[in-house]
């Protein structure tokens, strides 16, 4: 049987090599990230654990409610990505890899968001009961998000001298660290920021230590130039202004808000950027088949996605058009109408909305219901405001734009599931509540932790 001194550094390996891999999605090999790579081999090795053992591992209850929940959603999107096969489809290359196939596509897909569902509950499991691991976990994803805006500060100089692109690139030394862009790169730095306000409240970061990291993260936070990172920390702060428990910081926390979005207003491009949008919107709903395929760059991206999305609704509300299916039918005549063609691999470009159209508004309800799930749990538990917070990171960011298939916020929801039970500690000076003990009793209780099952499996 193995100690638990191997299990836990097993446990602390595998946990820094996600944090390490989700906060460098540009590391890949082919199409594919290099963290999906990693996970598809844990879950092999899992599953070999699994079956030496005969599959007899209990299940807690995390895998077994919101577990059965994903459960439904993937087997009605196989079912709907069957039914696609029906369509014409437009690729935006005549010689596609297999993975870029119909229906091999879809299944593609789903696996992505199989491996998200999987290590979030896994995470949650394995430090439910492991609190200096857990604290490892959430320190380790900190400090690892701290070094890539570190590595965005220092790129820099290395743009201004050389023209070398690294972590920041132009126009006005975006930051992106190790993303493609600023904008998932700004989101990313959003559920940072809120892991290290959660390991501040449990103990686990010094105020020190949080300056230090804010005097690099804030910096490349504003340095993004996320519209989206922004508006999703807005929500995060109106979130905890509900949340808190006394009227007088719920006054600060409005207050403050209240100014950073004024900031936010007066000092940054963002009114001039939003309103760009909507008029580059406008002109392509006005000029139509006379569009200039170069205007803006070339019909794509989030302008692209904002009138072919709704199109794609239209025309299959209730099955949609098959998970990620949205690419090899852009060019489709009947969506674009006219508009230009693509000869790119293009992407909504609007979070998770974009998957109204793949998914069918029915399905879409209900992923967006469960995603929501670990928010009820936490505050059911009345677990501590800020892992609340923690647990809303994930929905809000897909919301304001991160793809499903971007690992950080199922690990950042995991990292929440894990503190369920998580009460803010007192502090020293803080009054305790005086016990009167009449009678003294001594009772044993049967506690049975709760792991993962092939954890349970391998240590046997």
């Amino acid at each position: 049987m193995a100690s638990p001194t191997s299990a836990r550094a097993r446990h602390k390996f595998f946990l820094a090599t996600i944090c390490i891999l989700a906060a460098t999605p540009i590391i890949k090999i082919g199409d594919i990230q290099l963290l999906e790579v990693f996970l598809f081999l844990h879950i092999l090795w899992l599953a070999l654990v699994l079956a030496f053992h005969r599959f007899r591992v209990p299940l807690n209850d995390l895998w077994r409610s919101i577990g059965t929940s994903y459960a439904i959603f993937f087997i009605i999107v196989l079912g709907l990505a069957l039914a696609s096969l029906r369509f014409p489809f437009y690729p935006p290359q005549p010689d596609l890899s297999l993975l870029k196939l119909p229906f091999v596509l879809s299944i593609a897909r789903a696996t992505e968001l199989f491996l998200g569902v999987f290590h979030m509950l896994y995470i949650a499991s394995i430090l439910r009961d492991d609190h200096p691991t857990r604290l490892y976990a959430v320190r380790f994803y900190f400090w690892t998000g701290f070094a890539t805006a570190c590595f965005a500060l220092l790129s820099c100089p290395l743009l201004l001298s050389t023209g070398l692109a690294w972590g920041v690139y132009y126009p006005n030394l975006r930051a992106r660290g190790l993303f493609n862009e600023g904008g998932p790169y700004g989101l990313f730095l959003v559920s940072v920021v809120v892991a290290g306000l959660v390991l501040y409240r449990s103990k686990g970061l010094t105020k020190k230590q949080l300056i230090v990291a804010a005097a690099a993260i804030v910096p490349v936070f504003f340095m993004t130039q996320s519209k989206s990172a922004i508006l999703a920390c807005l929500f995060l702060f109106l979130l905890n202004i509900f949340i808190v428990g006394s009227l007088r910081l719920k006054t600060y926390l409005l207050v403050g808000a209240s100014i950073f979005a004024l900031s936010i207003v007066t000092l940054t491009d963002f009114n001039r950027n939003f309103i760009s949008y909507i008029n580059e919107y406008q002109l392509v709903q006005e000029v139509g088949p006379n569009l200039d395929e170069s205007a803006y760059g070339g019909f794509g991206g989030r302008l692209a996605g904002a009138i072919l999305i709704p199109r794609m609704i239209a025309a299959h509300p209730v099955t949609g058009v098959g998970l990620g299916n949205y690419p090899i039918l852009f060019n489709d005549p009947r969506y674009l109408e006219g508009l230009p063609y693509t000869s790119t691999w293009e992407a909504p470009g609007i979070g998770i909305v974009g998957y109204i159209a793949e998914l069918g508004i029915p399905l879409f309800l209900y992923l967006l219901l469960i995603l929501c799930v670990p928010v009820w749990m936490i505050q059911r538990k009345k677990a501590a405001p800020i892992i609340l917070v923690f647990a809303a990171v994930q929905p809000l960011v897909h919301l304001f734009g991160t793809q499903l298939n971007f690992y950080y916020p199922w690990i950042c929801s995991g990292f929440a599931l894990a503190f369920l039970d998580f009460k803010v500690p007192l502090t020293s000076g803080a009054r305790r509540p005086r016990r009167i003990r009449i009678f003294q009793t001594s009772i044993r209780v049967s506690h049975q932790p709760l792991s993962h099952p092939a954890d349970e499996a391998a240590n046997s």
